[in-house]
């Protein structure tokens, strides 16, 4: 609480400060929102619950620590004096033990995040489920629109501070769902849309914005939809998955976030071009699908989670978890697709590196500790095991911080073994480059001259090919169908259709067109073979039932 006065302090009297105390400010707030990280981390460790004596209104329980250590990040990162204000304002929230204290806090924080006009007359509404109980018939609806509000406010924000509406929108989905428990079919499916809706949108934002940091912000509202999913099935769902989905939601809070939170940062400023490319490879790397990232631990637990689910399960049900699943996937690459897009051309443009010292430091812890997290995902899960209701955590030891397990006990990856393994992938193909000089899984191309490249035939000369000119497409498609064929002198007669010109072209394009289907297909004969036997399973299941 002291913490979070002094940053509140420091960022309402910005403008007042000595001339001393001005130049340091920036670090003095870095070094306090470290103390607050570090003070969260050893809470969450020691799960130190209990409420303030002096201030009975604000306390701590498990749910809080993680979020307030995600809030540290975020902070450490902002730029302006508004957004570390709403930050602070956000801390108090999770702090807070009264409901109408963290309604009225955690709608301050999300109007000043959106400025002024309409946007912050609106915006203070997605906290509404605080203030009714969480039986209530208008529980539900005011949760989509929580959502739907909270996604809005993701997509609008530049730079860190994105991810301050995604926090308050979680913490205040779990808190209700976990006292709701189990909903009916209509309710989980309304929740599920919001979430696929907002995430969907987020990726065309991603696509479709014209600046980096609306790119971005996209990315931010899709990785914001897809934890609304996963929250929704761990804690309302009747699945066997559903813990699994659980774990799925801690780690994407975890390195995921973190690596999202140094994009952010790269994108948001700019800095020399070897840093900015460092920075931004370690921040889409850990919100990839490739191993051992955060998000393919991500992946992970969600196909073990919807492999559970499906397990004995209902056809339709089946279907649906698949297909939630799926779309999950589809938004992870189509955000780290859109961070590619957004980010690379921002890292690569670079700019004298004087005088961003302070600034850049958070960025890179963000980034350092996404790598520990995803390195030792165990000691993330101890950490964060209260922000989701679910089993105990078992005992942090020296053995459990490597390794990913589910629930149930049966499934278990461990990154660190998935890094040796794909190192060792590595030497080994270079190894045999090395050795017996040939690329494995080439494929010989041959080569063919320009003009002979889906070009037909003509009659008469050949172009002039050192002009660098090639035949206008409207006359090669004239010449392709015999309309502006020349006429040539003592022509006998028309020759047969299997040998006229036309004939001969289009047969030469078919037979390429086979070709290239032929190399396709052996190319991509496993990815085929998925399909088929993937459509096989789809036909089966209905016609079983």
């Amino acid at each position: 609480m002291l913490v979070l006065c002094a940053l509140g302090l420091l960022s309402v009297l910005a403008g007042k400060l000595p001339a001393s105390v001005a130049y340091w400010r920036t670090d003095i707030q870095g070094g306090l929102w470290g103390i607050l990280a570090l003070l969260a981390l050893v809470g969450a460790v020691f799960r130190l619950e209990g409420e303030l004596a002096w201030l009975p209104i604000f306390g701590v329980d498990g749910p809080a620590w993680p979020m307030v250590l995600v809030l540290a990040f975020a902070g450490g990162c902002a730029r302006s004096d508004r957004a570390v204000l709403a930050c602070v304002l956000s801390g108090f929230g999770f702090l807070a033990i009264s409901p109408l204290v963290f309604g009225l806090l955690a709608g301050t924080a999300l109007a000043l995040l959106a400025g002024r006009g309409w946007r912050a007359f609106c915006l203070p509404f997605a906290v509404l489920p605080a203030c009714i109980p969480a039986d209530s018939a208008l529980s539900v609806p005011l949760l989509c629109l929580t959502i739907v509000q909270t996604g809005w406010a993701v997509s609008v924000q530049r730079g860190a501070v994105a991810v301050v509406p995604a926090c308050t929108g979680v913490f205040l989905l779990g808190r209700i769902l976990a006292e709701r428990g189990d909903l009916p079919l209509l309710a989980q499916a309304a929740l599920l849309g919001c979430g696929a809706y907002v995430a969907l949108r987020g990726c065309v934002q991603a696509f479709r914005a014209d600046r980096v940091e609306a790119m971005l912000a996209g990315v931010a509202a899709a990785w914001y939809g897809g934890l609304v999913l996963n929250l929704v099935l761990a804690l309302v769902s009747a699945l066997d998955g559903a813990d699994t989905f659980g774990v799925a939601f801690r780690l994407g809070m975890g390195p995921c976030l973190l690596g999202l939170l140094a994009v952010l940062g790269v994108g948001d400023g700019a800095l020399p071009v070897v840093r900015g490319r460092i920075l931004a490879g370690l921040g889409v790397f850990q919100l990839s699908l490739l191993p051992p990232s955060g998000g393919f631990a991500v992946l992970w637990s969600q196909l073990v989670a919807a492999e559970d689910s499906i397990t004995g399960a209902r056809p339709a049900v089946a279907l649906v978890v698949l297909l939630l699943v799926g779309v999950q996937c589809a938004v992870m690459v189509c955000a780290t697709l859109g961070l590619i897009r957004a980010v690379l051309p921002r890292a690569c443009a670079g700019v004298s590196g004087g005088g961003e010292r302070r600034f850049w430091l958070p960025v890179w812890c963000c980034a350092g500790a996404a790598g520990i997290f995803s390195l030792l995902p165990g000691l993330w899960l101890f950490v964060a095991n209260a922000v989701v209701a679910g089993p105990a955590a078992s005992p942090l030891g020296w053995g459990s911080i490597f390794v990913i397990s589910a629930p149930d006990g049966e499934s278990s990856l461990t990154p660190l073994l998935v890094l040796f393994a794909v190192a060792g992938a590595f030497c080994a193909v270079g190894l045999l480059v090395r050795l017996f000089g040939f690329l494995p899984f080439g494929q010989a191309v041959r080569q063919v001259p320009v003009w002979r490249q889906g070009m037909p035939l003509m009659d008469g000369p050949a172009p002039d090919q050192s002009s660098g000119a090639f035949l206008p497409v409207t006359v090669a498609w004239a010449r392709l169908w015999g309309l502006a064929r020349p006429a040539v002198a003592g022509r006998r007669g028309a020759l047969p259709l299997w040998r006229s010109r036309r004939s001969a072209v289009l047969r030469r394009y078919a037979r390429r067109g086979a070709f290239r289907v032929a190399v396709w297909c052996e190319t991509q004969g496993m990815m085929l073979v998925l399909l088929l036997l993937g459509v096989g399973l789809l036909v089966g299941l209905f016609a079983g039932t």
